[in-house]
């Protein structure tokens, strides 16, 4: 009794695809991605992974703990993975906010001042009575619905390998 020709040919082809696969993988190790990450730095749990690309913006904001006011900073991610603050805008002065030194210009009723900041990450206590919130391709994600009050959160793009990136389904 012959040998399925058919069987033959996927068996053969078995030893072809796994190790493409592998080496797929492995040269998947060297290639890096930018990602944005927030994470509770308390328990290192990750709260938003999201794929990122040089240019792309991130509108971090709250609702001001003491004017009642919303704030946001809008920031750039630049080629090598630092978040670059291009502007602080808020509608009204007070207390902790810009005293409207620098350059300030007023458009759509915020009063705009220019950045020019360069941060690898930045980090906030998390207070539900400021409804923090980030805003990353046109989507707005509020932070931290079951985070107690007081923990500490970072915002950093993170530069991991594309196999990582792939297997954790940021693809």
């Amino acid at each position: 009794m012959g040998r399925d020709p058919l069987f033959i040919s996927m068996k053969k082809k078995g030893w072809v695809i796994l190790p493409l696969i592998f080496i797929a993988f492995l040269l998947g190790s060297f290639i890096h991605v930018l990602t944005l990450e927030i994470r509770n730095r308390e328990n290192g749990e990750i709260l938003f992974d999201e794929r990122v690309a040089p240019g792309d913006m991130v509108t971090y904001g709250y609702i001001h703990s003491v004017e009642k006011i919303p704030v946001e900073g809008i920031f750039v991610i630049e080629e090598d993975g630092f978040l670059k603050l291009m502007e602080t805008r808020f509608s009204s002065y007070g207390a902790g906010l810009p005293s409207g030194q620098g350059e300030e210009i007023r458009k759509d009723g915020w009063i705009v001042v220019k950045g020019g900041e360069r941060r690898a990450s930045f980090t906030f206590l998390f207070s539900p009575i400021n409804q923090p919130y980030i805003i990353f391709k046109e989507n707005r994600l509020s932070v931290g619905s079951k985070l107690r009050e007081g923990a500490l959160l970072e915002i950093r793009v993170r530069r991991q390998s594309y196999a990582l990136a792939f297997w954790r389904g940021l693809f």
